[in-house]
């Protein structure tokens, strides 16, 4: 997925947790009451809490995004 400069996700939770790496740019997560920063090259796991994601790096973000689902 790519992200606007500034972009910043309302509060949120995905259907599964999983992992995500960072290709470009430089993003801050908050989910369960702490915040981090990772830029390219790392990856962080998100666990499915409530959580927002901004790009707070100079350009695009670009990150690649896994999710974990129960088969339906």
């Amino acid at each position: 997925m790519t992200f606007a400069q500034g972009y910043k996700s309302p509060l949120h939770t995905h259907e599964g947790p999983g992992p995500r790496y960072v290709l470009k740019g430089k993003v801050k997560v908050e989910e369960g009451g702490q915040a981090h920063e990772y830029g390219p090259g790392e990856v962080f796991w998100e666990t499915g809490q409530w959580m927002t994601f901004e790009n707070v790096g100079q350009g695009e973000a670009e990150m690649v995004i896994v999710e974990l689902v129960a088969q339906k």
